[in-house]
């Protein structure tokens, strides 16, 4: 196989993977906001409160850690 054919190859790859991994994401992100919606007085929650997520870290035992920033009408807390 030449060295482009390999090029194309991992590219693909890396593509395919960076996929699935922003959609693990994005339903990380999601499981951490029904968290938040469904616990709203230990999250001390208002209407006025949006969340943002920063960065999602699965361990290697499937335990998600997603980071937020939140703010509470437009400032943050």
């Amino acid at each position: 196989m030449s060295s482009l054919a390999k090029a194309i190859s991992v590219a693909i790859l890396m593509g395919t993977a960076g996929q699935s991994v922003a959609a693990i994401n994005g339903a990380a992100v999601d499981r951490a906001l029904t968290a938040v919606r469904l616990n709203p007085t230990a999250a001390r929650l208002s209407s006025a409160d949006a969340f943002t997520a920063r960065s999602v870290t699965v361990d290697a035992n499937g335990t998600e850690h997603v980071r937020m920033d939140r703010t509470y009408r437009g400032l943050r807390v």
